[in-house]
């Protein structure tokens, strides 16, 4: 009988020291989840900076209008890349291998 006590402590001594580090864990990813996203706000503005200052160097050269529309296609052309690669990882993680 004690060392079935001793086996009941020796777990539940086990799941607090789990618990302990999974409470850790947690704190470690959720904070390097909102640091990743406070970058990638900045990468955004950074980003949008970049568009702005080739539209104000671009319209010394072409009218308005067109600086617009091949700023338009610039960004649909990075986002459609952007958005092919994302699909590509996702298809690679999930679809068995042919051999």
């Amino acid at each position: 009988m004690k060392g079935l006590a001793g086996l009941v402590l020796s777990l539940c001594d086990l799941a607090e020291a789990e618990g302990r580090q999974l409470r850790k864990n947690i704190r470690a990813t959720g904070a390097g989840c909102v640091l990743a996203g406070i970058g990638l706000l900045f990468v955004g503005a950074a980003l949008a900076f970049c568009v702005a200052a080739l539209y104000n160097w671009l319209t010394t050269i072409l009218h308005p209008a067109m600086v617009m529309l091949v700023l338009a296609l610039a960004c649909l052309l990075c986002a459609a890349i952007l958005l092919w690669s994302a699909k590509q990882c996702v298809v690679k993680k999930t679809a068995p291998r042919k051999n």
